[in-house]
């Protein structure tokens, strides 16, 4: 039985309620394996952390990427800020995204004022981050990755901020993950998803079932054919948007 590897974001993420159709659980069916996470000693779970970096990623790929018949890695926005950040002073770092996810941080009463303090300084380094620098050393660790690792997909959560424009042309995806959400958000007509709840047991890595299942039938047939992923015209939903997401 196949042993896969999973590493990157939230698109690699679920709650326990919704993992069963999780696009990478289904696609591990398809292939007769399984998804497990060596460091939690876990089946269906993969290495992954919502909003962190491909470095975050990158570290948990090199501790585990030789147990596996294959990995599959989700590379994330090349600017995020690479470490996880100790803003709540209780030994449980956090990511820090991007300037939003700083500023929600910043308005949470939880975090002490240490904490905030920590933030306003990372803020100049979102403010003054080298792009060239940053996206060079990204594709440098996506090269890495394709060299240690016998086999290997790597996926981009979005394509203009994790890829160049080389890997855009040559990689097995013509989309992002985000494109296909958004084309997702377009067709059950959710209003400003970015405000909206996802429900736990309707949403899977920020996907429905209807449109985890046509991503790992999209992932499925380019590893088994070769054939580069096309977004789809139409994922083809059984609900409205209140169906999988609540205020």
């Amino acid at each position: 039985m196949m042993n896969i590897g999973l590493f990157g974001d939230s698109f690699t993420t679920s709650t326990v309620e919704a993992r069963h159709f999780a696009w990478y659980n289904l696609l591990a069916e398809k292939l007769n394996g399984n998804i497990y996470n060596f460091e939690d000693r876990c089946y269906l779970n993969s290495y992954g952390l919502g909003a962190s970096s491909t470095w975050y990623s990158y570290k948990k790929f090199l501790q585990y990427y030789d147990k596996h018949d294959l990995i599959i890695f989700v590379a994330s926005d090349a600017l995020k800020y690479p470490s996880l950040v100790d803003i709540y002073e209780d030994d449980n770092p956090v990511p820090v995204a991007g300037l939003n996810n700083m500023e929600y941080y910043l308005r949470n009463p939880d975090v002490p004022p240490g904490g905030k303090e920590k933030l306003k300084n990372l803020m100049n380094w979102y403010t003054t981050n080298d792009v060239e620098f940053m996206t060079t050393v990204q594709e440098l660790i996506l090269q890495d990755i394709e060299r240690k690792a016998n086999k290997v997909v790597i996926l981009a959560a979005e394509l203009d901020t994790a890829f160049t424009s080389a890997r855009k042309e040559k990689c097995c995806s013509e989309f992002g993950m985000w494109d296909l959400a958004r084309k997702m958000h377009a067709e059950v007509n959710v209003n400003n998803p970015n405000s909206q709840i996802e429900k736990v047991d309707k949403i899977a890595a920020h996907f429905t079932e209807e449109t985890n299942n046509l991503f790992a039938d999209l992932l499925y047939k380019h590893i088994t054919t070769g054939e580069r992923m096309k977004l789809p015209e139409k994922i083809g939903h059984r609900h409205n948007w209140e169906y999988y997401f609540g205020n």
